[in-house]
This record gives structure tokens, C-alpha cells and sequence, in this order.
């Protein structure tokens, strides 16, 4: 592949400098907190801190992007729920017990939100195998198309000459965030002005954002694009954008460089993903497992999907695996590096400290190759880990169940009860989801 790592992982931009350049302009990150600090404890202290938001403010202030060290007027709490070092449920809990569903109506409707992209697209995973497999000959295709590379790597680079998404470029390849509203935008931006393949950006997106999930990230491109709802594109418009993000740049006055570039019209987009890979596939439930030999050799692997820390009690040797790639070309940025390894640090040292068992802990089982020479080392009797959604994770763990068998070590996956209540209602549009919220609530003991 000719594409050079420089452009694809953004390594020409220094993801540690404040205020330095994009293209020939400068966007300040102040000196406010703009990082996600790893770890279970920042997480539900970043929840505390936001409560107070979550009713009439939030309702009132979260379409509005301020820019890098000021979305105080979102929970900024994806990082954490996409791993959940804090969970739905608990966020759920916390939210109920100081709002009523109606004052925290928005709030809760976008955390089921992720929910609803989750179990979509569980029930459709061949789309996701479709998009993984056709990312990189898209990259490819590049090569033989001169423009459409070099609209890429000034996309990539955050140099097109419009002002506020080179400054989008900037804050996602730094902190590893974007306000949602910001995400749309770029998005448009990036299919419909720099008529760009909506894949490669969902790619370039995967890669550097902390909260990256397969199925919110692939399916909201998508929806962009006017592929998951056909024909319904989201377009970018100017008078939006200044609406809701005069004060991220140049406040007085906003600074709208580039804006009378945006296309605001849009154009159908053929869609690169097979018609078949849209066939619809019944969810599966996978149940705690039951142990009633004493003498069995228990193990307990920790994936990225969750680092809650919930161990069973059998299990007596614990290990976990490692961030898997986001990209066929295997880059991910520094922030999403950083958050998810020392996360999963923090909740090995965290199990460790906190358990009265005599856990024999592995901190070097990272890969596939690692976990299966851990198992089979410790002579394990069976292996035990929460079930991954569609995305790298459930693949590395296929892999390693694989692996595993051919030892006669089995594999057995834990689901999550929230996943399970919210899973079955995502067969159509969210709305189909949102009018069983009540019930959902009520079915996890969550009534307001």
C-alpha cells in the first residue's frame, strides 16, 4: 500500500503541542483539561461532575461545540461507557435518581442511542465484515486517482482551507475527541465537499477517537451518507455550523474561512457495501456459566469492550488482551493507545488489589498468540470472558477460541443484561427502539 504512514496516523502533527499549526492556522486548546484520564475512578468522577447538567441544561446546550476544554455542556462520558469503566446501567441509575424521565429525557435517549448502533448493526455483522474487507483496496484506489489522494491527505492533515474542520482535524488527531454534533458535520463535509469515500473516513475516524466503537462509528457514517436510512443524507449548511459553533473559533467574530465551499446540496452516494451483507441474523444470548467442579483450573480474560472488573468468582488466573487494531493498516493514534492500555492497567491492579481470592495474574498475555500460550501454560480447564460485539475484539476473540479448541480448552462468553434488554428492540429505526425505553428501564429495575 502506497498510502505513508506519516498521512495515515497524522504523525507529522505533534498530538502532544498546544497551539500549534494546522495548515497556516492555529487553533488554541487553552489551558483547560481537554485529555480523558484512564481508568474506572475518572470515570464515575467525570459522571458526578456532570450530573448536575444532565436535565434542562443539557437539553438546552448539547448541539453546541465550543471547541477543545469546553464541552462542559456534554457528559463527555463515551470513552468510558465504550469501555465501561462505567456502565449504562450505573449512568442510567445515577441520572434517574436526580431527574425524573422527563426532565432527563434527552440525556437518556442518547445513551440508548449506542445502544441502538450496537445491536443493529450485532444483528447484521456481515456489513461490518463487508467494510473491513473493502477498506483496503479503498486506500488503494487512491493511488490510481491523483486528485482524490490528494484531497485525502489534506483531509487527513486538516489543510483544505476550511478553517473549522482543519480545526475538527486538529482537536480529533490531539485529544482523541469530537463533540457528536462536530462528527456529523465533518463527516459532510468530508463526503459531500471533499467527495470523499464515506469508508475511509469512518477509518480515520476508528483510528483516533478514544470512544471509537465499531458500530456507532461505521453505521453513523453510513447515515451520513444516506445509506442506513436510503436517501436520507445529513448536509453540512453554514448558518448551522455558525448557530452552533461561533464561540470554538475566533469568537468575535467567528471565523468562517472555507464555509462558502461546503456543498449543501449533496448527491447520491453508491453505496460499497453488498446488499446481502444487510440480511438480517438473530442475536444470541450468552448466559454466566455455571462451575461445579472444584478442581477446575478457571481463567478470566479482561478485553477493551469491558474493563469493569466484574470477575467471577471461580476464575483464579486472570490475563487480558490487548487493544486490538482499529485499521487494516494496524495505526491507531497516541490518545487511544494510551487510554485503553493504561485502563486495562488500572483494572488488572485494580482486581488485584481489591480481591480476597489468590488470583495469578498475567500482564504480558496482550495478543491472541499471548492468551492462548497463557491458557494453555497454566493448564486451564476453560477460559471465560464478556462477549464482545461485532468489531476487532469479537474477531480476536474468535481467533483465540479457535486456538483454544484445538487444546480443548473452551471459551465461554458472559453477555451484558443491558445489552440484552436493549438488543432486541434495534431490528428497525431508533424510534422503534425509543418508544420501549419505559419498559427497558422498568425490565433492569431502573423506573424513575
Amino acid at each position: 500500500m502506497v498510502i505513508s504512514r506519516r498521512i495515515c496516523d497524522n504523525s507529522g502533527v505533534d498530538n502532544h503541542s498546544k497551539g500549534s499549526s494546522v495548515g497556516s492556522h492555529t487553533l488554541d486548546l487553552l489551558d483547560r483539561d481537554v485529555s480523558f484520564e484512564p481508568g474506572r475512578a475518572a470515570g464515575l468522577s467525570r459522571l458526578a461532575e456532570f450530573l448536575p447538567r444532565a436535565g434542562k441544561d443539557y437539553q438546552t446546550y448539547r448541539n453546541y461545540d465550543y471547541g477543545p476544554g469546553r464541552h462542559f455542556n456534554v457528559s463527555r462520558l463515551s470513552p468510558y461507557l465504550s469501555t465501561r469503566l462505567v456502565r449504562e446501567t450505573e449512568v442510567l441509575e445515577a441520572t434517574l435518581r436526580q431527574y425524573s424521565k422527563q426532565e432527563a429525557y434527552k440525556f437518556v435517549q442518547e445513551i440508548f442511542w449506542r445502544g441502538y448502533w450496537k445491536g443493529w448493526l450485532e444483528q447484521r455483522p456481515q456489513l461490518w465484515k463487508s467494510y473491513w474487507e473493502i477498506l483496503p483496496s479503498s486506500l488503494e484506489q487512491l493511488n490510481e486517482d491523483p486528485r482524490a489522494k490528494n484531497n485525502y491527505l489534506t483531509a487527513c492533515l486538516g489543510e483544505t482551507g476550511i478553517r473549522i474542520y482543519d480545526s475538527w482535524v486538529r482537536e480529533l488527531v490531539e485529544t482523541g475527541y469530537l463533540h457528536n454534533h462536530a462528527r456529523m458535520w465533518f463527516a459532510s463535509i468530508w463526503i459531500f465537499t471533499l467527495k470523499l469515500p464515506w469508508e475511509l473516513g469512518a477509518d480515520f475516524f476508528y483510528r483516533h477517537l478514544i470512544d471509537g466503537d465499531p458500530a456507532s462509528n461505521t453505521l453513523g457514517w453510513r447515515w451520513v451518507a444516506g445509506l442506513h436510512t436510503k436517501g436520507k443524507t445529513y448536509l453540512a449548511s453554514p448558518s448551522n455550523i455558525i448557530k452552533y459553533a461561533s464561540k470554538r473559533l475566533d469568537p468575535s467574530p467567528f471565523n468562517s474561512e472555507g464555509l462558502d465551499q461546503l456543498n449543501t446540496r449533496g448527491f447520491p452516494i453508491e453505496d460499497v457495501i453488498p446488499a446481502s451483507s444487510l440480511r438480517f441474523t438473530s442475536l444470541s444470548h450468552h448466559e454466566r456459566p455455571e462451575f461445579n467442579n472444584s478442581t477446575q483450573r478457571c481463567g478470566f480474560l479482561i478485553n477493551e469492550n469491558d474493563l469493569s472488573a466484574e470477575i467471577p468468582k471461580e476464575a483464579l488466573h486472570l490475563a487480558a488482551l490487548g487493544p486490538t487494531p482499529r485499521s487494516p493498516i494496524g495505526l491507531s493514534s497516541i490518545p487511544v493507545g494510551d487510554f485503553l492500555g493504561q485502563s486495562t492497567s488500572q483494572t488488572l491492579r485494580s482486581v488485584k488489589s481489591l480481591s480476597s481470592r489468590n488470583l495469578h495474574i498475567e500482564t504480558d498475555a496482550q495478543s491472541t498468540e499471548g492468551v492462548v500460550s497463557w491458557a494453555t501454560t497454566n493448564q486451564l480447564t476453560n477460559v471465560v470472558t464478556t462477549y464482545a460485539p461485532v468489531g476487532p475484539t469479537r474477531t480476536a476473540l474468535a481467533t483465540i477460541q479457535r486456538q483454544l479448541k484445538q487444546h480443548k480448552i473452551p471459551v465461554s462468553f458472559i453477555g451484558d443484561e443491558y445489552d440484552q434488554a436493549v438488543w432486541p428492540h434495534t431490528t428497525r429505526g431508533f424510534f422503534q427502539l425509543n418508544r420501549e425505553i419505559d419498559d427497558i428501564l422498568e425490565l433492569l429495575g431502573l423506573e424513575a
